[in-house]
C-alpha cells in the first residue's frame, strides 16, 4: 500500500488541490527515475555493441589490432570517441525497436 493511499484510507474527505499536487509530484518523479534507468540500460547496451564491433574491426583488419586501435582512441579523446559510438547504437537500437513494434 502506497503512503497516498494509507492517507486517502486514514482521511477520505482530505482529497485537496494540495494533496492531488504531491501525488502528480511523485509520479512525475517515479517516471523521471524510470527514464533515467532505462536510458543507463539503453547506454550500458550501446557501449557492449560499440565495443564488440571495434573488436570485431580489429581482429578483421590487417593494418590495425586491438593494441593499436586502443592507443588510437586513447590518444584522440576517449570520451568524445565513446559518444560518438554509443550515440549511433543506442539510435540504431531505439530504431529497431521502433520497427519491431
Amino acid at each position: 500500500m502506497t503512503n497516498g493511499e494509507v492517507f486517502l484510507s486514514a482521511y477520505p474527505r482530505a482529497m485537496t488541490a494540495d494533496y492531488v499536487f504531491m501525488v502528480e509530484k511523485e509520479a512525475n518523479h517515479e517516471m523521471e527515475r524510470r527514464k533515467i534507468r532505462r536510458t543507463m540500460g539503453n547506454i550500458k547496451e550501446a557501449r557492449e555493441t560499440a565495443e564488440k564491433r571495434i573488436q570485431a574491426w580489429a581482429d578483421e583488419s590487417e593494418e590495425y589490432n586491438i593494441e593499436r586501435l586502443s592507443t588510437f582512441v586513447a590518444s584522440h579523446r576517449p570520451a568524445c570517441v565513446w559518444a560518438v559510438l554509443i550515440g549511433r547504437e543506442a539510435k540504431e537500437s531505439a530504431t529497431n525497436r521502433r520497427a519491431a513494434q
